[in-house]
């Protein structure tokens, strides 16, 4: 399955979640367990250090198993704090749709440990394992409604 079928897979999965359901935000431990199988990595960053910058390129998703991250994004010459993820949550996926572009920072908010996963990995288990996207369109969906509700 090529990337661009996963990728309108998605689209058409966030748009049925995003209308049938409004309160999913948690990720099953099957489905993390699959994750973490296929996990390259172990990272510490130290508070206020970068997992990556906005405008960056990144090969990596990253689970958060300790800690707080904080997602910024430059606008106006102004550093808007947009989001904040904690242990038990993925970051970065919105990179598997940008070619691993990077649209804003991502800061310690406090020392944080945790696992990469390569990008093309991530996709290589999705595209083996459909019930597996549609959870994360799920866990995707959750996250846009909670940044639709602080603006």
């Amino acid at each position: 399955m090529s990337f661009y079928r996963i990728f309108s897979c998605f689209n058409l999965a966030y748009i049925i979640i995003t209308m049938a359901s409004r309160n999913i935000n948690n990720i099953s431990a099957e489905l993390m367990d699959k994750i973490k199988s296929i996990a390259c990595e172990v990272f510490t960053i130290n508070k206020n250090e970068f997992l990556f910058k906005e405008g960056e390129h990144t090969d990596y998703l990253y689970f958060i198993e300790n800690g707080d991250v904080i997602l910024r994004k430059q606008k106006n010459n102004q550093t808007i704090t947009f989001h904040e993820l904690m242990s038990g949550e993925l970051l970065g996926l919105d990179c598997v749709y940008n070619d691993g572009f990077c649209n804003y920072t991502a800061k310690a908010k406090e020392t944080t440990t945790g696992i990469k996963i390569l990008i093309s990995d991530f996709i290589n288990m999705i595209a083996k394992h459909q019930k597996s996207s549609l959870e994360l369109m799920k866990y995707l969906s959750s996250l846009v409604n909670k940044l639709e509700t602080r603006f």
